[in-house]
């Protein structure tokens, strides 16, 4: 998925560089002069994505006996609840995803049970992860290494967008579909998408997971035509071989 995404950015004339610390950095008043690697270069901006960290301070947790994780986070249980019964937390403070969608479902399980209402923890395997570049990149659960690694017996099935007929409506080529699933009984370990629409795309990969639907059944779920979600039964029946339109 990642030399899909580079393909697309050198086509913007996009200069990506790995592995290349950024050094000798001199601002100007209408530029910025650095070095990466072995690289010198003159540009108009300078733009450092430093992370995010949990801003705890100030809160009183310690006095509200709010417990912490070894990493600074809020420590909850899969209800969002606190070391403090009456308090609880959500978003970028707990967990290892700092995703607003993540949170907002949070929020919702935090106030049901508070509320005493019955609700289900959130499954932190089906957050997927929405990165909006252009094209976008979306994904949930597992990657193919990271399936195989934990023991599964993998198979996988890719579309290139290309080849549905909305692709050229879109003006949406250059993306791709990519599945993970189990051999055993065709459960969907991951799903990986780069395109245009990627974002949008990902929702029905984590309701078909959520549901525990297989590839199989993806397979044969009827999608309009011409659009770009047509790329997602294609990989399905990519994984046995079947794709119509590879």
């Amino acid at each position: 998925m990642a030399r899909v995404v580079e393909r697309a950015f050198k086509k913007q004339n996009i200069t990506i560089s790995t592995g290349a610390p950024v050094e000798n950095v001199e601002a100007g008043e209408t530029s910025v002069k650095l070095s990466y690697g072995d690289t010198s270069t003159e540009v108009d901006y300078l733009l450092i994505a430093g992370g995010r960290a949990p801003d705890v301070e100030g809160l009183g947790l310690e006095e509200a006996k709010v417990e912490l994780e070894e990493d600074g986070k809020i420590r909850v249980d899969e209800y969002q609840r606190t070391s403090n019964p009456k308090v609880y937390a959500i978003g970028d403070l707990v967990g290892a995803k700092a995703l607003a969608h993540k949170a907002s479902e949070e929020g919702v399980v935090a106030v049901e049970h508070a509320a005493g209402v019955e609700t289900h923890p959130v499954d932190q395997n089906l957050v997927c992860g929405a990165t909006f570049c252009h094209p976008q990149v979306a994904g949930v659960g597992l990657t193919e290494v990271a399936a195989t690694e934990a023991g599964h017996d993998v198979r996988v099935g890719k579309q290139k967008l290309g080849g549905v007929g909305g692709a050229t409506v879109y003006d949406d080529k250059d993306g791709l579909v990519k599945l993970v699933v189990d051999s055993g009984y065709g459960e969907i370990l991951g799903a990986h998408i780069v395109g245009n629409r990627a974002c949008d795309m990902i929702a029905e990969l984590v309701a078909t997971m959520a549901l525990e639907g297989g590839y199989q059944e993806l397979a044969r779920i009827i999608h309009p035509h011409p659009t770009i979600s047509e790329a997602i039964p294609e990989a399905a029946r990519a994984v046995d071989k079947w794709a119509i339109h590879a």
